[in-house]
């Protein structure tokens, strides 16, 4: 015989250790154990109710001396930045589960059909929002990291946040200028010239925008302005 706390954790397979400590024949055999979970766990029921005894807090309250359980609800105040940083997460988080979180929560899946893996996707969805309730770099997810591995103060991490913020700005006005050049070559091949000139004068325009002089000409010595502008030379 064996003492155990909950004996399945993630499936009903968490089952057979036991029945292999406890010997019980037949099912302690994996061939059979695995053919009688393929055809029908079902019928493993009236098996499991002749072999096992489960005994509730409530039956044994007395014995073990549980304190009463109490709920405390704690309403957090977040700083600007701490509230900035939990909405930016969530936004980011919500966007990649939308599909699953819609799947449950708007009527693809019948209630009754909402499995347990279901669940702990949206439990792990939630992790770590309730993380950087805590300290914003707790979640990796976050993308607040320390070079120092230290804890930053807020002031810190808002200093991350703008320059995390203008590096998206760069990469967006990068692929802005990028898709200019793109829809001004293609006017071009169609012998639209004054307008592929008007949209490459437009790539230039975002292009310089915040860029001084000296750093305009080392990007151009590497080649990153040579393509519109030789093709404004030739139209």
């Amino acid at each position: 015989w064996c003492v155990t706390a909950t004996p399945v954790k993630r499936s009903e397979e968490d089952l057979y250790g036991l029945l292999l400590f406890l010997q019980s024949d037949p099912l302690s055999n994996r061939f059979l154990w695995r053919s009688v979970m393929k055809i029908s766990r079902n019928s493993l029921l009236p098996f499991f109710q002749r072999i096992m005894w489960r005994s509730t807090k409530k039956q044994v309250v007395d014995e073990i001396g549980l304190p009463k359980q109490e709920t405390l609800l704690s309403f957090l105040r977040f700083s600007a930045i701490e509230a900035y940083h939990y909405k930016r997460l969530q936004e980011q988080l919500s966007h990649s589960n939308l599909k699953h979180i819609n799947q449950i929560y708007e009527g693809a899946f019948a209630e009754t059909e909402v499995t347990q893996y279901d669940l702990r996707r949206f439990l792990t969805f939630l992790a770590p929002l309730r993380q950087v309730c805590v300290h914003p770099q707790l979640s990796k997810k976050s993308g607040i990291q320390s070079l120092q591995k230290q804890t930053l103060s807020m002031d810190e991490l808002l200093l991350q946040h703008v320059v995390q913020s203008e590096l998206e700005c760069e990469e967006a006005q990068r692929k802005l200028i990028f898709s200019l050049n793109w829809l001004a070559g293609i006017t071009a091949l169609k012998d639209q010239n004054p307008e592929a000139i008007r949209i490459y004068l437009r790539a230039s325009k975002f292009f310089g925008e915040d860029i001084d002089k000296k750093e305009k000409r080392e990007k151009a010595r590497e080649g990153e302005e040579v393509f519109p502008v030789d093709m404004m030379q030739k139209i």
